[in-house]
């Protein structure tokens, strides 16, 4: 992780401007992580928690759409890219357990997830934001809607978060923890 900060640093592409941090290109804001743990504790009181998911989701897919456009990094590259940047911002350690481009699937494992230490011991999943980042990049990768559940989470007792990601038509809609993860916000009926 931090070789890659030190790299960023040599090519000037994490700027401090005067009130603006500017990361590969893109502004980016620092906030205590316990501010996103008390947005997702207030949602989830309405059970609006997958707001976080489809907005991270459509925020992910842009990312890597401008990554793409700027420095042209390729479908290949975009999985390291994720987990260097993923690491770099803060969540925990993810690992590409699993990335068949061809049949368009994917598993992940975040360790150390910051959003599990937070919140501690819970009955529910919990790494909306970090499900919908990688949702997005999968977006790109796979080339059609594609989202991502989780499977394992750290907060129910597992011992790491575990994500599967595929397209969304192939989801099984009628899984009781798959409708709920990928449930549309009311006033949502598109999703990304």
């Amino acid at each position: 992780m931090f070789d890659l900060f030190k790299k960023l640093m040599v090519a000037r592409q994490i700027r401090f401007d005067e009130g603006c941090l500017v990361l590969l290109g893109q502004a980016v804001v620092m906030t205590p992580n316990s501010t996103l743990v008390k947005i997702q504790e207030s949602l989830s009181k309405y059970g609006l928690e997958n707001i976080i998911y489809y907005s991270a989701k459509e925020t992910g897919l842009d990312w890597f759409i401008k990554m793409n456009q700027s420095y042209g990094i390729s479908i290949k590259n975009m999985p390291k890219w994720g987990i260097d940047t993923v690491s770099l911002a803060g969540f925990g350690r993810p690992k590409v357990l699993k990335l068949d481009i061809k049949n368009k699937q994917s598993i992940i494992n975040l360790e150390n997830s910051i959003m599990s230490e937070y919140i501690g011991r819970n009955d529910k999943y919990v790494d909306h934001l970090f499900r919908g980042f990688i949702a997005g990049t999968a977006t790109m990768i796979f080339g059609e809607p594609s989202d991502a559940i989780e499977v394992k989470c750290k907060s129910k007792g597992d011992a790491y978060c575990q994500f599967v990601l595929k397209p969304t038509n192939q989801f099984d809609l009628r899984n009781k923890e798959v409708k709920e993860q990928l449930s549309l916000p009311q006033g949502n009926k598109k999703g990304v």
